[in-house]
């Protein structure tokens, strides 16, 4: 058996898409559609609308674009120039009291999600009955 090459130049394809260089890549340097789409995303914001917009809807109603090489060219025609660096976006950690609250204690011990904890509540409150 065969193995395929893993493909690891994801930013040469990206600059190429997104900053217009000059070389092509081949079918084999194309980079999975989902994974150009996720770092497309995180460019810019207008991007972020612009693949959302296009790409999204034309994928649903074109099968031509499930391959990789003519997606890539795809989002080198839609998308703009643009020289901005590509930075992976995390998302945001909240500081968390040390002391956790009664439904939070409910969730850990019940091992079901907060949010399934405030459902059950606001379910029980329209019902008008209440938890001992």
């Amino acid at each position: 058996m065969i193995k395929k090459k893993y493909n690891t130049d994801l930013f040469g394809y990206l600059n190429w898409i997104v900053k217009k260089t000059k070389k092509e890549p081949s079918e084999q340097e194309a980079v999975s559609i989902f994974i150009t789409n996720r770092w497309l995303s995180m460019v810019d914001s207008t991007y972020a609308k612009i693949v959302n917009v296009t790409f999204n809807r034309w994928l649903t109603k074109n099968n031509f674009l499930h391959n990789n090489l003519i997606a890539g060219k795809f989002f080198k025609t839609v998308l703009p120039f643009c020289t901005k660096k590509f930075n992976y976006i995390k998302g945001e950690s909240k500081n968390k009291e040390t002391e956790d609250s009664e439904s939070e204690l409910i969730a850990k011990a019940s091992e079901i999600s907060l949010r399934e904890i405030n459902l059950y509540n606001h379910t029980l409150e329209v019902l008008g009955l209440k938890v001992k």
